[in-house]
């Protein structure tokens, strides 16, 4: 799991993921495979999920500032 953690953190991974999801999802909706509603819930989960690298790649770079 952690490997697929590692590749998802990359950029350009996750840009080509997002673009083809996208592709395939549409291609969904014009085959009638799914309709424009679940496409639209379908593109945010995959987006969701293909967030998460990237948030606590960009989370562990930082460091939190604490005021007593």
């Amino acid at each position: 799991m952690t490997r697929i953690a590692l590749l998802l953190a990359k950029e350009p991974v996750r840009a080509y993921l997002y673009s083809v999801l996208g592709s395939l999802i549409t291609a969904g909706v014009v085959y009638g495979l799914v309709t424009g509603e679940e496409a639209a819930v379908w593109l945010a989960v995959a987006g969701s999920l293909l967030a998460v690298p990237g948030v606590e790649k960009a989370r562990a770079r930082v460091t939190p500032v604490w005021k007593d």
